[in-house]
């Protein structure tokens, strides 16, 4: 019997494909409405598929997404029930954070007919203002202050609503991602109309999104798996650039005029006065 048993565990260890199916299986949290990043089914999405890529590499896997708002998933994490928070915002007490999944790109979105000029944050004082849940926590502390000032300032944990307030005229802007509003611009053509002409306001940089887990091994495994996936594509696209042509190279050859011997030489003529 004990000789069966160690040649089961033999045959476990050194079995590569069992190996490779006993993946760890890690849970997540995370927005419920940024779509087209996670859908409602939580198990599609650009997000998504880049997330499962990543894990992959370091036999992981999703084994169950959260959809739920911005406070609760992080309240989900930070009570041990969820292993991961995704985009998380920086320093989250108690987490460890992996480097960048992916990024996301806010921005200011106004309808062109009210022909708002919109160049920096301090220009969002004095007009009605919709971001998503927790976007003071994402966006600066200039946009911080100017929530708090901004008496015209609120936040909402539906990405649809804000574009739904926005091209239905209740609120002057909305703050959002730029593909979450493509999504939602598309998805809402029927209810409002949508083919009202926006203004986009550029006010912030590109947004790196981060995971932040409870257990520091988990973040350090999520790491190394985006880590990675990020070199492999890079090397890709290095592969699809086509490569220069090697240069032809032109030799200019300098001639140098060639002295006729003295004997194919022409005879002086002699001037006519001395014949």
């Amino acid at each position: 019997m004990r000789r069966l048993l160690l040649a089961s565990g033999f045959m476990l260890v050194s079995n590569p494909l069992l190996a490779q199916n006993a993946n760890t299986e890690i849970s997540f949290a995370v927005s419920n409405t940024i779509p087209p990043y996670f859908f409602a089914n939580g198990q599609s999405g650009i997000q998504y598929e880049r997330l499962a890529s990543a894990l992959a590499k370091q036999s992981l896997s999703i084994g169950h997404i959260y959809l739920s708002p911005n406070k609760r998933a992080f309240r989900q994490v930070a009570s041990g029930n969820v292993d991961c928070l995704i985009n998380a915002p920086e320093n989250l007490a108690g987490l460890y954070y992996t480097r960048s999944l992916i990024s996301y790109q806010n921005s200011v979105f106004t309808l062109a007919s009210n022909k708002l000029a919109i160049d920096s944050v301090a220009d969002l004082a004095g007009i009605s203002v919709m971001g998503f849940q927790n976007a003071t926590q994402y966006l600066g502390r200039d946009f911080y202050q100017m929530a708090l000032s901004n008496p015209q300032y609120g936040e909402s944990n539906s990405q649809k609503s804000q574009v739904m307030m926005l091209f239905s005229g209740r609120v002057d802007a909305i703050i959002l991602e730029g593909r979450i509003f493509d999504y939602y611009r598309e998805q809402l053509k029927f209810r409002v109309d949508t083919l009202q002409p926006t203004s986009r306001h550029s006010l912030f940089a590109a947004a790196p999104r981060k995971i932040a887990c409870h257990s520091q091994s988990i973040a350090q495994k999520i790491d190394l798996g985006i880590a990675q996936l990020d070199r492999e594509e890079a090397e890709e696209v290095r592969k699809s650039i086509p490569s220069a042509p090697a240069p032809k190279l032109e030799l200019e050859l300098e001639l140098e005029p060639v002295s006729k011997p003295e004997s194919e030489l022409e005879p002086e003529k002699m001037p006519e006065a001395l014949k």
